[in-house]
């Protein structure tokens, strides 16, 4: 819920109250400590599609400072899905369309790659995935 409120509303105030009751409730849930070891995602960009079918997000998240991870996301109407993520956060990457059916995805051979894909369909809509490293 958070992710989707970041993406429609970038109100940082509804964002705090929603990030401070979900720590409420881990606390009563787990009435001697709340659970920290979660994932907090930070958006760092979206684009929508040249046919507004889809939005490009690039996005980071860590866990306790510990471990982050970049990802490059795509949204539609029905879902979502991860197209590239790296380790680590902080990082120089850029997403952009191309055209309504093509992604450019800019990054650098030394980053670390946890999943990459060169293609990913939601429904009829096919959209390929360019990725230059440099």
């Amino acid at each position: 819920m958070i992710h989707k409120l970041r993406q429609e509303y970038a109100d940082e105030d509804k964002i705090n109250v929603l990030d401070n009751l979900c720590r409420d409730f881990a606390k009563l849930r787990n009435k001697t400590k709340v659970i920290e070891d979660r994932y907090i995602p930070n958006e760092l960009s979206h684009v929508q599609s040249p046919n507004k079918k889809f939005r490009l997000i690039v996005l980071e998240s860590e866990q306790n400072g510990e471990y982050g991870v970049t990802s490059v996301c795509v949204t539609g109407k029905n879902g979502g899905a991860s197209m590239y993520d790296v380790e680590r956060i902080n990082l120089d990457i850029k997403a952009y369309w191309k055209d309504d059916n093509t992604i450019i995805i800019e990054s650098k051979k030394e980053y670390k790659v946890i999943s990459r894909h060169n293609q990913i369909q939601f429904g009829n809509d096919v959209i390929d995935v360019n990725l230059v490293e440099v």
